[in-house]
């Protein structure tokens, strides 16, 4: 995504997409369509982060052309809008203890109750992402040149655009479905990863889905050695990620600085 937009700043958090995948999986919790079947869950958490991505990436355009600095605030404003229907639906249901228990603890991006049933939500929508990811790992090099950079050398922009942002969709709406939501995962390790070993990703794809899958196991089993129940993943993340997002849009903001 921070290819694809050109902003370091951009991640499926930030821009919304979990904030419309959550939306739509909540309304499936609701309806009761997860007991039938399990993964109406994954496809709503993917329906929901696709729709949103279409919707910020629409407005951000002006003109035929991407607006770079109208991004951020565009997700952001998409994202509010989401999570105040969300809370809007959740405090009309507080009676509901059990559903609002289930609910919460999804939202939280917690582990304690997963099977493996949450593991083959997961699966088919990651390999298919990934899948297509590592496809298009030489065209999403040249993208982080620009759009007209990318179209000179032979990329057809608009038809790899659109296919990773179905990429992109399913890979953030089955993580969602498998262990809910995990805020700013997506910003903090792409960046770390790419100081260590450049943004070749033909080796960032591959090492960001390693250390993903490490870094939520230490996490986890850190939680549970230190029987630390009154905090999740989502939790840990949130507060780490914050820092980190607070972090690069200071930097950003110096940088714009430093070239007016």
């Amino acid at each position: 995504m921070q290819s694809l937009f050109q902003n370091p700043l951009a991640s499926p958090g930030v821009l919304g997409l979990s904030s419309g995948g959550s939306l739509m999986a909540l309304l499936i919790l609701i309806s009761g369509w997860h007991i039938l079947c399990p993964f109406a869950i994954s496809v709503a958490a993917f329906g929901g982060c696709l729709v949103t991505l279409m919707i910020v990436y629409s407005l951000a355009r002006s003109h035929g052309s991407l607006q770079i600095h109208l991004l951020i605030l565009t997700g952001i404003a998409i994202s509010t809008v989401l999570a105040a229907l969300q809370g809007t639906l959740a405090y009309a249901l507080r009676d509901h203890w059990e559903l609002m228990q289930a609910v919460t603890e999804w939202e939280a991006g917690s582990t304690y109750d997963r099977t493996w049933q949450h593991a083959h939500m997961q699966l088919p929508l990651a390999i298919v992402g990934l899948g297509g990811c590592w496809k298009y790992r030489h065209e999403i090099n040249i993208l982080a040149l620009g759009e007209d950079d990318a179209r000179n050398l032979g990329v057809d922009v608009d038809k790899v655009r659109w296919r990773l942002f179905l990429c992109v969709s399913l890979l953030t709406g089955g993580a969602m479905a498998a262990v809910g939501v995990i805020p700013f995962f997506g910003l903090i390790l792409p960046h770390v990863i790419r100081r260590l070993l450049g943004s070749n990703n033909a080796q960032l794809i591959p090492m960001c889905t390693l250390g993903g899958g490490i870094v939520i196991i230490a996490i986890d089993i850190a939680l549970r050695l230190l029987s630390i129940h009154w905090l999740s993943i989502g939790n840990v993340s949130a507060v780490i990620g914050g820092l980190f997002f607070l972090t690069l849009l200071v930097q950003q903001m110096r940088r714009t600085t430093t070239m007016v």
